[in-house]
């Protein structure tokens, strides 16, 4: 992964690792990893092509993935400069997958409670959201 801090075109490389399987959920897992190194090396628009990429390569298979995708996605989106806070129609498109037991479940719980907490959605939401979050061995 350092390749990318010294080398932009390891991209192109590692872009190739996600035709090198069919399974959905392992091209999503992928996907997440490409994101956060395109993110680290100050390349946010393609940190979120590729996550989208992932999402739509994903579909609705797997809860878990998919809530990782959409954690990742959503750090992304809010460390860019024009922001990436979801609609209410969004979040409550999210929400759902905050209910499983993955890390990526965890994750979206926390990112969408900060959602919440900035947008005035009410402490109870807030607060149900950080319960999902917290409720696990790490986050």
């Amino acid at each position: 992964m350092l390749c990318f801090f010294f080398e932009p075109l390891c991209f192109f490389a590692e872009r190739s690792a996600l035709d090198l399987s069919d399974d959905p959920a392992a091209r999503a897992r992928v996907a997440v990893l490409l994101g956060v190194a395109h993110c680290l090396a100050g390349q946010a628009a393609e940190a979120v092509a590729v996550l989208a990429e992932g999402r739509a390569d994903l579909g609705g298979r797997d809860p878990d993935a998919l809530a990782e995708l959409e954690a990742v996605g959503l750090t992304v989106a809010t460390y860019m400069r024009d922001g990436g806070m979801p609609d209410r129609e969004r979040f409550a498109a999210l929400e759902p997958l905050t209910h499983g037991g993955s890390w990526g479940a965890r994750a979206l719980a926390a990112m969408l409670a900060a959602t919440a907490a900035h947008t005035g959605m009410g402490t109870a939401r807030v607060t149900g959201l950080l319960d999902r979050a917290l409720d696990g061995p790490i986050l």
